[in-house]
């Protein structure tokens, strides 16, 4: 998993890689799990994150793209 990043407060729990692909370590911390994402009523993709939903959209320009302000 090259260029994966751990998501901010879920450390040592998630991963997310630059095309949004996000890995769970919370049952298997050796390899992890692709998790499956669900489209949202406005059309965006979503995982749910210890129960908490996320946009990947989001969660990938947080990590990935740079924030001047």
């Amino acid at each position: 998993m090259k260029n994966a990043l751990w998501i901010k407060g879920y450390e040592g729990k998630y991963k997310v890689l630059p095309n949004g692909k996000i890995y769970s370590f919370v049952q298997n911390k050796e390899k992890g799990k692709l998790l499956r994402p669900r489209k949202s009523g406005s059309g965006y993709l979503m995982v749910s994150l210890l129960g908490e939903q996320k946009y990947i959209h989001q969660i990938v320009a947080e990590h990935y793209l740079v924030n001047p302000d």
